[in-house]
């Protein structure tokens, strides 16, 4: 192989084997074999007309030949050799002419193996970044995920652990397994009633809350070392039945009103003495609460309830002091005062008992100087709350009736 010139458009360092020139796609290889075959043809041609002349030189003048001096032997040697060099430069000059079209395209072939290398390591460079890149991603996302989850527990699920000063107390025991009783359902009925999460979502929060209810409640029952007058399950359930009676009454005791302690049992646990859970827990939780609880229910007697209000409050209490092991002995002059009360309440307000007849039931939208005149009268006890909108406020009837306000006007009743 030799680099040579493109007889067609004359460009350099053109292969002598190739078939087409880069610039006008002569066929170069084509062209040089012609010449080759052309040369050849031609150095056979003129060798067979020196043949042919020696022979017919051999045949006119046979004579010559024996003539011929030394002197032509050498100056045809001498023709021959320079022939020969001729020849041989042509043959080297086309074999470095195909050295260098070789030596050109082996430098091409390592430019375009560099070249692929080069952009190999650039797409696997590449192919790495883009793997850390989309890792990282997901790193971050899971991260934020695991972080609004954890966030999400922390707010819904975290039920703090409750100490025990006394690990022999029941009624700190008691009082440790309510708190995590309250907590647990007030978290509970968060869950249930944030709609931003779907159901699955609701009972995966509800599940780890649980968890770690129960974990708690252990924790609780490892540390005591008392006796208990139940099980923890009969407890458990008594408190989840009846958790918000159970706050009502501990509401009432903190601000020392066992008057209130007492009618909220017997209202809404049960109006005879029975050794049940319930009884248990408040006895506990709420000493007072049957103690002094009964005495200042008798004590009110004629005091804020008078009429058949006042009578039916009166046989309620006797009814459950009747029921107790001590019997109304223990509370004989207690309630001989109650009646005492009560009839000299009814014989001063004998005229406006007569007189209640013509006053109105309590209706929506009564203002509350007008539920003060209705055949309801004055509650025994008023619960109010105050929000960014209003006030809103509970008035508490015996037999199970209330009325309630909206910034000073009923808006429902309950019989």
């Amino acid at each position: 192989m030799a680099l040579v010139k493109c007889p067609e458009c004359g460009r350099e360092r053109v292969s002598d084997t190739a078939e087409a020139c880069p610039d006008c796609g002569y066929n170069v290889r084509a062209h040089y074999e012609r010449v080759k075959e052309e040369n050849e043809k031609r150095l056979e041609e003129e060798e067979k007309t020196d043949t042919e002349k020696e022979q017919a030189s051999k045949e006119e003048q046979p004579s010559k030949e024996e003539k011929t001096s030394e002197e032509e032997r050498v100056l045809n040697a001498e023709k021959e050799s320079e022939e020969e060099k001729t020849l041989e430069k042509e043959t080297a000059s086309k074999e470095e002419s195909i050295s260098e079209r070789q030596n050109e395209r082996m430098e091409s072939v390592r430019y375009l193996e560099n070249g692929f290398q080069i952009q190999q390591k650039d797409i696997i460079l590449m192919s790495v970044l883009g793997i850390i890149t989309i890792l990282l991603l997901v790193g971050i996302v899971c991260y934020t995920n695991i972080k609004a989850s954890n966030s999400e527990k922390q707010k819904y699920c975290y039920i703090p652990s409750v100490e025990i000063k006394d690990n022999s107390s029941e009624q700190e025991f008691l009082e440790a397994i309510l708190k995590c009783k309250v907590q647990h359902k007030e978290l509970d009925y968060i869950i249930k009633m944030d709609f931003k999460y779907d159901e699955d979502k609701r009972k995966k929060l509800r599940k780890v809350l649980r968890e770690n209810y129960e974990k708690r409640i252990e924790e609780i029952t490892d540390e005591y070392n008392g006796t208990l007058e139940y099980s923890i399950t009969d407890i458990e359930k008594s408190m989840e039945n009846d958790t918000i009676f159970f706050t009502l009454i501990e509401k009432y005791y903190d601000k020392g009103d066992y008057q209130w302690c007492f009618y909220t049992y017997l209202e809404n646990f049960s109006k005879t003495y029975i050794e049940d859970c319930s009884y248990y827990i408040v006895k506990t939780l709420y000493p007072k609460t049957f103690s002094e609880g009964i005495k200042e229910q008798l004590a009110s007697v004629g005091v804020i309830e008078w009429g058949e209000d006042g009578k039916e409050t009166l046989n309620e209490v006797i009814t459950y002091i009747n029921s107790t092991p001590e019997g109304s002995d223990a509370y004989a002059s207690l309630i001989s005062d109650a009646r005492k009360q009560l009839d000299e309440k009814n014989k001063e307000t004998g005229e406006n008992k007569r007189s209640a007849s013509k006053k109105r039931s309590p209706a929506i939208g009564m203002t509350a100087e007008e539920v003060l005149e209705s055949t309801w009268g004055r509650p025994q006890k008023i619960n109010k709350t105050t929000y960014s909108w209003g006030t809103t406020e509970q008035w508490c009837y015996s037999g199970y009736r209330y009325i309630y306000f909206d910034n000073g006007t009923v808006s429902s009743i309950s019989e």
